[in-house]
């Protein structure tokens, strides 16, 4: 047991990061520290979540942190939407879009700028980017569909049938804007 503790340790310690830009932390940090800054609940009462992150950022850095988890900053399909229910992925904050301009976390202009700030403290920043939930459709279209187990994907457990999905967008606004 104690060879393969050590062997996991040294693999763990060693293991280069996951993509080749991708640090541990800033280069002259011996430990780096991440923090996710967001619960399914934050929100300020004053300042956008974005500024509030940007005015707290100086004294994150003295505490050590030098990574920053962040909630996806997408258009979400309601306006108090965390960002897992996607709707544009490519509003940040910018376009009105479901009745607001802002994301539930604030601008484009103020996350740029919490960003530009963390930068400048030497904290790095890491987005919860979800691309695959698509929740926030226009509207619903039908397909057909066949249930399955829950716990082995590959047995059906009922006959094909119509399924209603919201799946259809109309043209969002950073499509055309971004030309996507």
């Amino acid at each position: 047991m104690g060879a393969s503790l050590s062997k996991f340790k040294e693999w763990v310690l060693e293991c280069p990061a996951a993509l080749p830009r991708m640090r541990l932390g800033p280069e002259s940090s011996d430990n780096p520290l991440m923090l996710q800054f967001f619960t399914w609940q934050a929100k300020h009462d004053t300042l956008s979540w974005w500024r509030y992150l940007e005015a707290e950022l100086p004294q994150l850095a003295k505490m050590g942190f030098t990574q920053l988890w962040l909630p996806p900053p997408n258009k979400a399909a309601e306006n108090d939407g965390r960002g897992y229910d996607a709707y544009d992925l490519w509003d940040l904050g910018e376009f009105e879009q479901k009745g607001i301009v802002e994301t539930r976390w604030g601008s484009r202009e103020e996350l740029l700028s919490a960003c530009d700030a963390a930068r400048s403290c030497g904290v790095d920043i890491l987005i919860d980017a979800v691309l695959n939930h698509k929740l926030g459709a226009d509207r619903a279209e039908c397909f057909s569909a066949i249930p399955v187990d829950a716990q082995n994907r590959l047995r059906n457990v009922g006959p094909e049938r119509e399924i209603e999905v919201s799946r259809v967008m109309l043209r969002p606004l950073s499509l055309v804007e971004y030309g996507l």
